[in-house]
């Protein structure tokens, strides 16, 4: 498993380490909404979903949502394998 908050993307090699890896799972901050423009703090959903294409976990988990995402994932659907994260989430490790 891969926890990835705080990142704004990934740096090369931090993301050719993570490759090497088998992750089950990667936790991915996405608090704005898709943008041309990078973003300063927090992944926005195009940089969110860039990072999971690149590291192929089993399954991502979107975390840091925003209100403005929250509406925009009301209407548009994730990649298969990519869901949002909530309060008292347990993810199984073994």
């Amino acid at each position: 498993m891969a926890y990835l908050t705080d990142t704004v993307g990934l740096p090369d090699d931090t993301t050719h380490f993570l490759q090497r890896q088998s992750l089950t799972a990667a936790v991915l901050d996405c608090s704005h909404l898709p943008s041309k423009a990078i973003p300063r703090n927090h992944n926005d959903i195009t940089r969110a979903l860039e990072i999971h294409d690149r590291l192929q976990p089993q399954d991502a988990w979107l975390t840091h949502i925003g209100h403005e995402v929250d509406n925009w994932l009301m209407q548009h659907a994730l990649p298969a394998g990519v869901h949002v994260a909530s309060d008292g989430l347990t993810l199984n490790l073994a």
